[in-house]
């Protein structure tokens, strides 16, 4: 932001000269595409494309998740920061807790082990393993309290056919179709996370069909192939004059 020279009145006027001289503005969401198009002549709609090589379908017999007593409820991001909302979830699960015990949360923190009764830490994953790990788990839970453009670890669990709860915010929304492929919340409101929790712990048939909605739509919406044919091959084509 210092180099750019961001906050200076010369920096609004380059934005605002970058955004009218470009042939087109490529915004993640419709939210951005909205808040950018009155300063461009053309904004499109791109979501960020996955590589399939990372999502096999079917999920290989090998890494299929074995039989166990406690759901896992996963958590991919930085525990320690505050905007990821870590800590709505940990105290969602907390009141859960009083009453069952029947899962736990996994989450990509180090260091790795046991936190506490209900909390494990795996440690930071590389992309190669993340989808494994994510499809482990019963279903991933994305609680931030910030707007994310899209929330790439939900499609990630989306490509491994698990259920998403996710805060209705920013992109989010766009990504997960609520009551369809996962759940949305209110950002921050642990109560409301607590239950909607709760409803997919108690329902293990729920979680297959969003977890297979999930799937449909990481195929349909969010593969590299797909986001190339469906966007990139139309936008890079030959300009007629």
């Amino acid at each position: 932001r210092e180099l750019s020279g961001y906050g200076t009145p010369e920096y609004d006027e380059q934005l605002r000269r970058a955004f009218a001289d470009a042939e087109g503005v490529l915004a993640v969401n419709p939210l951005i595409a909205a808040a950018v198009s009155p300063f461009s002549k053309a904004v499109h709609v791109v979501p960020s494309g996955f590589d399939t090589a990372r999502f096999p379908w079917p999920w290989p017999a090998e890494q299929s998740p074995e039989p166990r007593s406690k759901k896992r409820i996963f958590f991919a991001g930085l525990v320690g920061e505050y905007m990821k909302g870590f800590r709505v979830l940990h105290t969602a699960c907390a009141k859960l807790w009083e009453h069952r015990r029947d899962f736990e949360i996994i989450a990509t923190s180090d260091p790795v082990g046991q936190v506490d009764e209900m909390t494990r830490f795996i440690g930071w994953q590389p992309q190669t393993e993340l989808p494994r790990q994510i499809r482990q788990s019963d279903f991933l839970v994305f609680p931030t309290i910030a707007e994310e453009a899209l929330g790439r670890s939900a499609v990630e669990a989306m490509g491994v056919g698990r259920p998403v709860i996710a805060s209705r915010i920013g992109g989010l929304p766009f990504t997960v179709t609520d009551g369809l492929t996962g759940l949305l919340f209110e950002p921050g409101n642990s109560c409301e996370l607590a239950a909607k929790i709760e409803t997919l712990l108690d329902n293990p048939a729920l979680r297959v069909r969003m977890g297979g909605a999930g799937r449909n739509r990481f195929q349909d919406e969010f593969t590299w192939e797909v986001i190339i044919d469906k966007h990139y091959r139309r936008l890079l084509a030959p300009v007629r004059k």
